[in-house]
């Protein structure tokens, strides 16, 4: 019997893991019985519908806004105009919308070309090796390949110098580094027969490891530095703090929607079903917020936070809160910045926020 609840335990964990992949993934002095009142000053418009599709990738630059699916990548002027359009012939095509710039990839042979928000192809950079992924994080390039049959993370500069890299035990989940480039953090998931192990894998910038946490039965769905040395970790059962790979404290939570730490405030927001956290840096709950419905997602937005859910967007400022709109259609909620917009079935509705004495 106790053989049967492990195996149903670990097939459990298991499709955890592919809901996990599938949607690619990523918060207190006192509780409130309801949120504090509110003043719901503002709402949301929609300014542009643009044609696309739910799958569609969207980022907005100084001047125009990117879009790009089917194989092809197609830049829009502010007032809905198109500006260009690069078709992508590759056998194995992969682009990522950098902060500033377009990364489009031929898969197999390693080729990363930088393209401008002009379309003009700035650089080239040949990494000579097959190659799954490209994402940028705070000016840095990460590429994901093969390597040995296993999975290896390279570290590059926008310029292509490659910083280190590194050869990790496990499928590769996710990836930091600390703001002097010192230290670099790694998740990785090994899958065995009887459980499932996560690790943190600290590695210093030579790619050599320097330090490891393991999680049994436990699925790392979010890692980052808090300053030099502190690291948050959230798995799909808790959240914990660790330094020099030493668990420094632990809460346990279930259904765990997002995270997003406000280096501004020093604080972390815990979003679950119905229910949002603000803690201090030693997991310390400071405010507890009641939610009235269901969101997933929270993005930070000028002073404020919005929370995104399948049927509306709240919005809080100080805790309190300045925004509550009920979508009009389905379609995923995303924050670019300043920019909002909405990916439906059949359009990118780009919004924004106003008074609601303006609609």
């Amino acid at each position: 019997m106790e053989d049967t609840n492990n195996k149903n335990k670990s097939g459990f964990k298991i499709f955890i893991l592919f809901m996990f992949f599938a949607v690619a993934i990523f918060f207190g002095k006192g509780h409130l019985d309801k949120l504090l009142p509110n003043k719901e000053s503002k709402t949301l418009q929609i300014v542009h519908k643009i044609p696309a599709t739910s799958d569609t990738a969207v980022k907005f630059y100084k001047n125009v806004m990117i879009k790009y699916d089917n194989n092809v990548i197609v830049a829009i002027n502010r007032d809905g105009t198109q500006a260009w359009e690069k078709k992508v012939t590759f056998e194995k095509p992969i682009v990522y919308l950098g902060e500033e710039v377009v990364y489009l990839s031929e898969g197999t042979t390693g080729d990363v070309y930088i393209i401008n928000e002009e379309g003009k192809s700035t650089n080239r950079i040949q990494l000579n090796n097959p190659i799954d992924k490209v994402i940028e994080k705070e000016g840095i390039i990460y590429v994901v390949g093969k390597q040995e049959k296993k999975e290896n993370l390279t570290l590059l500069t926008k310029d292509g110098k490659v910083l280190t890299s590194i050869l990790p035990t496990g499928n590769i989940l996710n990836f930091a580094f600390n703001d002097t480039l010192k230290k670099i953090l790694i998740s990785t998931l090994n899958i065995g027969e009887d459980n499932i192990m996560s690790s943190l894998n600290i590695y210093n910038i030579n790619g050599n490891s320097i330090g490891n946490v393991k999680f049994t039965d436990e699925i790392i769905t979010f890692i980052d530095f808090i300053d030099e040395e502190n690291i948050i970790v959230l798995t799909d059962s808790g959240l914990y703090g660790i330094k020099e790979s030493k668990i420094l404290w632990k809460k346990d939570y279930s259904n765990v929607k997002d995270i997003y730490i406000d280096e501004e405030i020093d604080k972390m927001y815990l979003l679950y079903e119905h229910g949002l956290e603000l803690l201090n840096y030693d997991g310390r709950v400071e405010e507890t917020l009641e939610l009235k419905g269901s969101y997933n997602s929270i993005y930070p937005y000028k002073k404020s936070v919005l929370i995104v859910g399948d049927e509306e967007v709240l919005g809080l400022e100080k805790r309190e809160e300045y925004l509550r709109y009920q979508l009009e259609e389905e379609g995923e909620i995303k924050v670019d910045g300043l920019n909002i917009i909405q990916n439906t079935s059949d359009k990118i509705n780009v919004m924004k926020i106003i008074n609601k004495d303006k609609e």
